[in-house]
């Protein structure tokens, strides 16, 4: 596949700064007022927040990782070679049953695998990206911003380690310190427990994160920069999950929207907004199986 009609197009917005393929397929940066000037392609107004730039066009897989780790200067060459190297990464890890340099956990821009020695060990976002480990499924999202699905167990890696409930495997994951071996993980796995304490992870066992809430207007509001009209809310789900995933999240459901609200009721531009929680209703919830995400919406409640 070719990728010279990325020449002259919007790829990535982030700090203020457009970065695009030039006609002679080089990596360049430049600031949003001359993107426009230039009529580079792909440039749009961020309809949900105003006065700011995204991309038309969304990246996935090993294409999103290629384009995160490209450098200004880089050429279009490069970005092909990087994307058929992440490919390959990702094709042998699959095929592969062995725990080391696959990454198990993604919390606050840091990447956490064991490693070539089986030494549980952490990697800033920027590092892992062009690491030659397998990581979970890249949604590059308008241009700037960036969602790791799931991290995926398959059912063989869980057999070999003799793990079979993945709700203490999230359990023990989380337990795990830098430079922890895989008998650690199998030691904190085979101590955990559902007591009072951690009855939560009951329904935790199949939501790894409930990613930070998007306040969205719709194009006619005529006042964008403080009101909103939904949140969206993502809930990235384990993808290995044995029985009826749908039935078990339906049974969980209250569970679950009771960890969205809180994490919308903690979320800082929220509070800006001064709206009690309880203003708020649950208007959509979708199951997205590609992401292995389930997307919640909220509006404000009728007055």
């Amino acid at each position: 596949m070719s990728y010279e009609n990325l020449k002259g197009q919007v790829i990535r917005i982030k700090k203020k700064k457009v970065f695009y393929f030039d006609s002679e397929g080089i990596y360049n940066e430049t600031s949003i007022e001359k993107a426009r000037k230039m009529q580079l392609k792909g440039l749009k107004s961020d309809y949900y927040k105003l006065g700011e730039y995204c991309t038309e066009t969304d990246f996935v897989g090993a294409t999103a990782r290629a384009i995160l780790s490209l450098e200004v200067g880089d050429t279009i060459e490069k970005l092909e070679k990087e994307i058929k190297r992440f490919e390959s990464i990702e094709k042998n890890a699959e095929k592969s049953n062995d725990y080391k340099n696959k990454v198990f956990r993604v919390k606050s821009n840091k990447l956490y695998f064991f490693n070539e020695k089986g030494e549980w060990t952490c990697l800033p976002e920027k590092e892992a990206l062009v690491a030659d480990i397998a990581l979970p499924f890249i949604w590059f999202k308008n241009g700037k911003d960036v969602k790791y699905c799931p991290v995926q167990f398959s059912l063989e890696l869980l057999h070999q380690l003799n793990i079979d409930n993945k709700i203490f495997l999230v359990m023990a994951i989380k337990k795990l310190k830098i430079g922890d071996s895989i008998e650690k993980l199998q030691e904190y796995y085979n101590g955990a427990t559902l007591s009072k304490k951690t009855s939560e992870p009951i329904w935790e066992g199949i939501v790894t994160k409930v990613c930070i809430p998007e306040f969205r207007c719709k194009p006619e509001n005529p006042n964008k920069t403080s009101t909103f009209d939904y949140i969206i809310v993502d809930v990235n789900l384990v993808t290995t999950w044995e029985g009826d995933k749908k039935k078990y999240i339906e049974e969980h459901k209250k569970g679950i929207s009771k960890l969205v609200l809180e994490k919308v009721n903690k979320n800082r531009t929220f509070k800006r907004h001064n709206v009690p929680i309880n203003y708020l209703k649950i208007s959509k919830i979708t199951l997205c199986k590609d992401r292995n995400v389930l997307q919640y919406v909220l509006e404000l409640k009728p007055i």
